[in-house]
């Protein structure tokens, strides 16, 4: 698929729900390349929709994220802020001028959640898709990545800390699960949500049991320096193993460890399907 050129750095993607389009958006290079290109994989239509606000050269007006609203609507996390695109009538709206970074949006189209960042801090944003005023949520601060499960009932985010948040949607206490050292990159849960996936520059991979998020976060909170129980897959001569993973209903291969910082983590579409690992652009599964 063409359009952008060769300095364009894209690393937002997205299918429409029903597989028939792809969009796509830079996240860095010239001011003109500063828009969203949506193929039709059926008939090879290409929709140019911009340019994004603020485009300018380099990171200015850069996307970090997009998603599919339905489709009719494309949703976009740039450095200016949470822009809707309307497909059918090619209008665009800012919905929120904090969420730029992660995105995460419920299946009804009713909600969802982006991830603020900027230099200094970082923290996760719920905005409603009605045109609501979107709001903070402090409590899961510091925020980069963020995930939504399937049952629409519970967040999980990770950040520069280390840490993983998982709380209710309604923006509740979160339960905090520690392990990682350092920026988590991804969060991914499973697709029946009992099972939650993780992965950073600490270059370990961790799958945990999603936690009750209407329990009080207090008793179920693992204290900060005492050794996770969450199956870890780490590195270890070469590759990487999880001696685990047979209950966790995979099917307990190892995993090729190519000694880069995991980009992306997600789950197949049912509970026995391999755990898909993007290694700096590379893909890998168990």
């Amino acid at each position: 698929m063409r359009g952008f050129s060769e300095h364009a750095e894209i690393i937002a993607l997205a299918f429409s729900p029903d597989g028939r389009r792809v969009a796509a958006a830079p996240f860095t290079g010239g001011a003109n390349e500063k828009v969203i290109r949506v193929w039709n994989l059926e008939s090879g239509d290409i929709r140019v929709l911009g340019p994004v606000p603020g485009a300018g050269e380099g990171f200015e007006g850069g996307v970090n994220a997009l998603v599919f609203v339905g489709e009719d609507r494309v949703l976009a996390a740039s450095t200016k802020g949470l822009l809707s695109f309307d497909l059918r009538e090619g209008r665009m709206v800012v919905r929120s001028t904090e969420a730029n970074n992660s995105l995460a949006v419920s299946r009804t189209a009713s909600f969802g959640f982006g991830t603020h960042s900027e230099l200094g801090s970082a923290g996760l944003v719920r905005f409603e898709l009605d045109g609501s005023e979107a709001r903070m949520l402090p409590a899961y601060t510091p925020a980069e990545v963020v995930a939504l499960d399937p049952t629409e009932t519970s967040v999980a985010t990770g950040g520069l800390d280390g840490v993983v948040r998982v709380g209710p949607v309604s923006g509740g206490e979160p339960h905090l699960l520690f392990g990682h050292e350092g920026l988590i990159r991804t969060v991914a849960f499973s697709p029946d949500g009992r099972w939650l996936a993780s992965a950073g520059e600490d270059r370990t991979i961790r799958l945990w049991p999603v936690p009750d998020v209407y329990q009080d976060p207090a008793a179920q909170t693992q204290p900060r320096g005492v050794a996770s129980d969450a199956p870890l897959l780490d590195q270890s001569e070469g590759c990487a193993r999880c001696a685990d993973f047979d209950r966790l209903e995979a099917r307990g291969r190892p995993i090729l460890w190519l000694g880069k910082a995991a980009g992306e983590v997600s789950f197949g579409p049912s509970p026995r399907d391999s755990l898909m690992c993007r290694f700096m652009w590379s893909r890998i599964a168990i």
